[in-house]
């Protein structure tokens, strides 16, 4: 998550002006989704489940940054 995130937000921030803002979230989250749990698969022998691994702390960290700007 540390690698994609800063990848994610500058994209946003750098396209948000020119796209529908809903659509690009759902594009950049569901890209860094993949690529984490690509990574997971190739170098960690633990997690069972990369996919799912990966929706789950994406999730995670998603719902943190809305709840933070939320209070």
């Amino acid at each position: 998550n540390f690698i994609t995130n800063p990848v994610v937000v500058c994209l946003y921030w750098m396209l948000y002006l020119s796209v529908d803002v809903t659509l690009l979230t759902i594009i950049l989250e569901v890209s860094a989704v993949f690529v984490e749990a690509l990574y997971y698969h190739k170098f960690s022998k633990q997690i069972a489940h990369p996919l799912l691994f990966s929706v789950l702390i994406n999730a995670f960290s998603y719902l943190t940054g809305v709840l933070i700007q939320w209070i």
